[in-house]
């Protein structure tokens, strides 16, 4: 399951943080997956055409960057390439508010992708606040959108709408690393691409990054180290990861 991406290389046009542009695609390719970092309009619908996969995210977000995702979205969604949508930093202005509503409104997304706060941001843009918990907002959104909603945090929580699973893997310290939460949507667009549903995909993305991150983590204390060794070693991890992963996975399933 973990080595279906090597065998298939899916081919993964990323328009993301640029700020995490280089560990998304040093991630992409550790997996065996083939990243295209393109965010220019004018290639978007040429590059999506030989493309698996679609992983669009907000941040530093520009017209031209945006203009290229609405394309790429469009393109996707009419010709049914999987794509996620990570709502980064959603809260933070309007202009991300309105072009995720603009995304949303020209294109059906296989999996949305935020942490809680960001979650939230969209569950108030879309009216879906009434939630008692963040177990039950997941479910509401995803319900709403017809995607799957992954949400990341100290417990990572996915769900489709009816199934919802709660990850209790991963450690704190893949915080202090700049852009672990993008290189999480890379992932899960690389196990799209792949052919993994979208909840599959999500579920076994978000599994595959925390336990990575706790072998870097192990990795970092063995060798008396720091931060930018840990980030080094979290490459490491993805490239060498296999099938021991499943064994690792903390998981609660209700379906």
């Amino acid at each position: 399951m973990i080595k279906r991406i090597a065998e298939k290389q899916p081919k993964i046009l990323m328009m993301t943080n640029y700020v995490t542009m280089k560990l998304c695609a040093d991630g992409l390719c550790a997996l065996g997956a083939q990243p295209s970092m393109s965010a220019y309009a004018e290639e978007a619908e040429e590059i999506m055409a030989v493309s698996d996969a679609l992983v669009l995210n907000l941040g530093t977000p520009s017209e031209e960057k945006h203009s290229a995702a609405l394309l790429a979205a469009e393109y996707a969604s009419e010709m049914d390439i999987p794509s996620i949508l990570d709502v980064q930093g959603l809260f933070l202005s309007n202009i991300r508010l309105e072009m995720t509503r603009e995304l949303l409104d020209a294109a059906d997304f296989s999996v949305l992708k935020g942490n809680l706060q960001e979650l939230k941001a969209l569950a108030a843009l879309l009216g879906c606040e009434d939630a008692e918990s963040s177990r039950e907002m997941v479910q509401l959104l995803a319900k709403e959108t017809g995607s799957t909603v992954l949400c990341s945090g100290k417990e990572d929580i996915i769900s489709d709408g009816q199934k919802i699973a709660v990850l209790k893997n991963g450690c704190a310290e893949l915080g202090n690393i700049s852009g672990t939460g993008c290189l999480l949507g890379a992932v899960c667009g690389a196990m799209l691409g792949s052919g993994f549903p979208p909840f599959e995909a999500a579920l076994m993305a978000a599994a595959l990054v925390d336990i990575c991150g706790e072998r870097a983590l192990a990795k970092m204390k063995k060798n008396a180290a720091g931060i930018g060794s840990m980030a080094v070693f979290l490459l490491d991890e993805l490239y060498l990861a296999d099938e021991s992963i499943l064994e690792e996975i903390i998981c609660e399933y209700k379906g």
